[in-house]
């Protein structure tokens, strides 16, 4: 087993910033790609644009008028969201110094294109416990919940997927449940494997 692409989910929170540094990590010790990758939702503005129109005065009803409203709307929100998803993948640039990245501005429901990316061939996805959502921002989350985004990213992944909660060294601690299934054979051959390459310790338990 080894890592050669990663997928790394980028949305400007704290949590994708530590996203950012595991990846790194990772990319480094497997000589991996990383492909960082923004979501934002430009035609979600266009239809609650569509949805305001009837609240419009008189004068802006004229279907000409409210064609060339949209195109100024419809431009300014895509360039605007654009400039913004770009700027968020310069941001995690400077944690990804001296590994090969390519970077991803995708339109789109968040955790549908993030899904969708993640079965183009990836072997492992980073991606940060929570996002920018109000909850989070506000401090109402309890720290072990998980984001919406990340969540429901987990129950479509096609691939591996590290959630990063914190900033600390990946793979020193590594802990691995064991029920004798597969899968759970194939989590601890990986955890070995990923102990092995960043200098860790794994510990398997199996409960009863």
């Amino acid at each position: 087993m080894a890592y050669r692409t990663v997928l790394l989910c980028v949305d400007n929170s704290t949590q994708s910033g530590h996203g950012a540094a595991q990846a790194a990590a990772i990319a480094r010790a497997f000589d991996a790609r990383v492909v960082a990758a923004h979501v934002y939702a430009a035609r979600l503005h266009d239809r609650r644009f569509e949805d305001l129109e009837p609240g419009l005065p008189p004068q802006y009803q004229d279907p000409k008028r409210l064609q060339a409203s949209r195109r100024v709307h419809d431009s300014l929100i895509g360039k605007g969201l654009h400039i913004i998803s770009d700027s968020y993948l310069a941001a995690v640039r400077a944690r990804l110094e001296g590994v090969s990245v390519e970077e991803k501005s995708i339109e789109g429901k968040n955790y549908v294109e993030l899904a969708r990316e993640s079965a183009n061939g990836y072997d492992l996805t980073v991606i940060g416990a929570r996002g920018l959502g109000l909850a989070s921002m506000n401090g109402h989350c309890s720290p072990e919940a998980l984001g919406s985004v990340c969540e429901r990213f987990l129950r479509r992944a096609r691939t591996d997927v590290l959630v990063v909660r914190e900033s600390r060294p990946i793979g020193q601690k590594v802990l691995v449940g064991i029920d004798g299934s597969p899968d759970a054979y194939a989590a601890l051959r990986k955890a070995l494997k990923l102990a092995e390459a960043v200098g860790g310790r794994v510990t398997a338990v199996s409960c009863f």
